[in-house]
This record gives structure tokens, sequence and C-alpha cells, in this order.
């Protein structure tokens, strides 16, 4: 899957709040030379583990019920796809448009019943089919739910992080592209990958990373203005995201769309949609969404106060004040390291006179204790970021493990000598400033 394919997912703080339309309660005409098929020889009605991708995969490509769905979306299109199904297997159902899985508030199929009924009828992979997007739409509802949450944290979140690194933290011209990343990276964490290291095996939480991506990488969801503060922005982007969730759940059913817009998950079919549901993905139980948007805000978080160290000037520079690992281990937020023969890095703060200290030992406790950012981690992904990275994160091609992508943190990193406590200058020189280069 190429992240910078336009996706679905997110939502909003304010609940959606359209009425439900009544539902009728259909007769089933299971006589009728309408619906009713050749019974096939084929068992459809195999059992599938809640959280197995290889069993749904399985039941998708195995009993070619992935190909049937192409085939049938090549013959008939795409526009109102899923209707017609229900029609010609629900005969009586009523009016198209009555099935409800287009919104994600609505109910969803009710006239399903278990498969074996429909497989005597030569309807078993109408089934898996109608299964699928059962769970699609209840999977969008729990994005919905959680996005709930990220709206309200992104106000919280910001304001607690400036106020720990004493900054007013505008909106990074980026940030777009770090909420790609951080979620991206979210979707490795709980087993499902991103990017190239999508295969059969990987399941509904694919899509949830692509589509901070797609929004990334083209057309983004909201202006962003960095005179504007982060919080509001953040905001901004989570409330966005709820348009394009419900306009994906909408198409992916066969309303009215851009088929094209939807997530290319893969797979060799000729149809927008049928790529969509490739291997079975949605008939997988979206449990680990929770934890994807948990672990994809954690990750944010870590990304903005690097915006707010940034925003506030301080960078990682080399205290030669320490020329061995044992000196520079003693300190609060110093760190030996592999760099040019060997440095002893640390976080500096500028003072307001022209030069650096090392970061307050209360900066570096935050860091580390409340933000759960490991600090010699950082100073090395700062510092490979600096001396081998491009300054951006490259959100098409993140790590499929979920590991922290080159230049996630691109804090400035430099061989700089930084003042020393005393306040006179490593170098001998008087002028009032610390000069910073790159390393050799």
């Amino acid at each position: 899957m190429s992240l910078s394919t336009r996706a679905a997912l997110v939502a909003a703080l304010a609940a959606f709040s359209a009425a439900s339309p009544m539902k009728t309660s259909p007769t089933r005409m299971t006589a009728s030379p309408v619906r009713r098929q050749a019974a096939s020889s084929t068992d459809y009605c195999v059992n599938v583990a809640q959280d197995s991708v290889t069993a749904a995969a399985g039941v998708w490509n195995d009993l070619g019920v992935g190909s049937f769905f192409d085939e049938y979306l090549s013959a008939g299109g795409e526009s109102g796809w899923l209707n017609r199904m229900a029609n010609e297997v629900f005969v009586g159902s009523g009016d198209p448009g009555s099935y409800g899985c287009g919104q994600r508030d609505q109910s969803c199929l009710e006239q399903l019943s278990d498969c074996g009924e429909l497989q005597a009828e030569g309807r078993g992979r109408e089934y898996w089919i109608f299964n699928a997007v059962q769970k699609m739409q209840g999977n969008f509802e729990r994005a919905h739910e959680n996005l709930q949450d990220s709206v309200i944290d992104a106000g919280l979140s910001v304001s607690q992080i400036a106020a720990d690194f004493e900054v007013k933290m505008q909106t990074d011209q980026e940030i777009l592209r770090w909420v790609a990343a951080a979620f991206g990276m979210a979707g490795g964490a709980v087993g499902y990958g991103t990017g190239a290291a999508v295969n059969a095996l990987k399941a509904t939480a694919t899509m949830f990373g692509g589509v901070f991506a797609g929004s990334a990488l083209g057309a983004p969801p909201v202006v962003i203005d960095p005179s504007n503060e982060m919080d509001s922005t953040l905001k901004d982007i989570f409330h966005a995201q709820l348009t394009i969730l419900d306009s994906t759940l909408k198409t992916a059913t066969g309303g009215q769309g851009d088929y094209a817009s939807l997530p290319d998950q893969g797979g060799d079919y000729g149809t927008s949609t049928a790529k969509y549901f490739v291997d079975g993905r949605f008939l997988v139980q979206g449990e680990s969404i929770s934890q994807f948007f948990s672990e994809g805000y954690a990750n944010l978080k870590k990304k903005l106060v690097d915006i707010a160290l940034q925003q506030y000037k301080y960078i990682v520079v080399h205290n030669e004040n320490f020329l061995d690992a044992d000196s520079c281990g003693a300190n609060s937020g110093h760190f030996w390291m592999d760099l040019a023969g060997g440095r002893c890095m640390v976080l500096a703060a500028p003072t307001g006179e022209g030069w650096y200290v090392p970061a307050a030992q209360d900066k570096i406790n935050k860091i580390q204790d409340s933000y759960g950012i490991n600090v010699f981690d950082y100073y090395t992904a700062a510092c490979d970021c600096s001396m081998n990275g491009s300054g951006t994160t490259d959100v098409d091609n993140l790590p499929a493990d979920g590991a922290l992508p080159q230049c996630f943190y691109n804090i400035q990193c430099s061989d700089a000598e930084i003042c020393a406590y005393d306040n006179t200058f490593l170098d001998g020189d008087d002028w009032p400033i610390c000069w910073v280069a790159d390393f050799e």
C-alpha cells in the first residue's frame, strides 16, 4: 500500500447526530428465482477467528470471495454495488439505501442471517462480503470514538507541553507529515505495518496510518498556517478527518464518490473497491484500533515535545568539558556518543544572551519521565538526522515494525563546543556566542 494514497479515517469532537431512518423487516423469500442460485459444492461456512488475519485471507482468497467480488463489481459497476447485491439476495427488503452500511451510526445489513442459510441458496460468497461490510462499519465507528479522544487530547497535550518547556507552541509547517508518521509508526507497533510491508496477512489498521499520510502528501484537509497556535491546528486536522471517514465509508459501500480515492491495499483486482477489501481484512474484528490510536497519539506527543524544544531554540551539542565516557555520563543530560571519535553530547538551551547552557535537570526529567522519550535515543536520532538524513521523515517508507523513522526527531545536532558552566568559553574566545558547526 502506498501511504500517499488518500485513505479513510478519523473523527471529530462533536457526535454525528443524523437521525436513523426507519428500518424494515423484510420477508425472506427463499423460493424466489430472482435470488436463488445453484448450490455450490464448496463449503463456505468456515470458522474465522475474530483476530486471525490468516483465516480471513484464506476465506477471501482460497474460497474465491475476492475474485467473485471483483467480477461482480466489474460487471455491474461500483456505484450502488451493495444495495444492488443486497436486493438480489434479500428480495423485498426495501428501497435502495435501506441497508444502513454507508453511515457509521446506523444498523448495517440487519437482514443478514447465518452462513448456512445463504450457502444453501448459493450465496456463500455474498455472505462473507456482507460480513466484511458489517465489520468495516464497526471499525469505522471505533475509529470515530477514538478520534473524539484525540481531539480532546490535542488541546490538553499541547497546553501541557507548552507549559513544561516554557514556549508558546506555534503550528509547525510540517505538522501533517508528523501526524502521518506518528500514526504510521503505530500501524507497525500494533502488528499491522505500513507502506511496502503490507502483505496478505496485514489487516484493518493498515488504512488508519494511510489517512494522515494521504493528507500529508496529497490535498491537505486544513490550511497549515504557522502563525496559528498548535492546539488549534491539531484540532482542525482531527476534525477534518471526519469528512474523510464518512466519505470513504459511503464510497466503499457503493455510495456516490470517487472510487479511485479508496486506499489501494494491494491485490490483483481490477476495481478499486475490491482492492480496498483485499485479503478479507475487514473480516478481522478491529480490536487493535484503540491500541493503534493510543500508540499513534503517544508518538505524536513525543514529536510535539521535539517541536517545542526546537521552537525554544534548544540544540544537541558537544560539551568539551568532558573528554571521556565516565566524566560525561556523570552529568545530567550528558551522554557519550560514538560521533567523530567520541563526543559528550548534551541538550543545550539558549540563555537569551547569545550562548547556550545545558538543559536544566527538570527539563531532562520531563522529556524522559513525563513523555517517555529515551534521552540517549533522542540524541542519537537527532544526530543521525543531522549527519545522514534529509531533515524530514519519508512517510511513504516507514519501518514496517513501528520503529522510529529517520528524522522523526530533527532537532539540530552539531559538533559545537558548548559554553562552560562558569560562562567562560572553551576555545578561549571572548565573543559572546557559542559557534555551531557540522560534524567532520
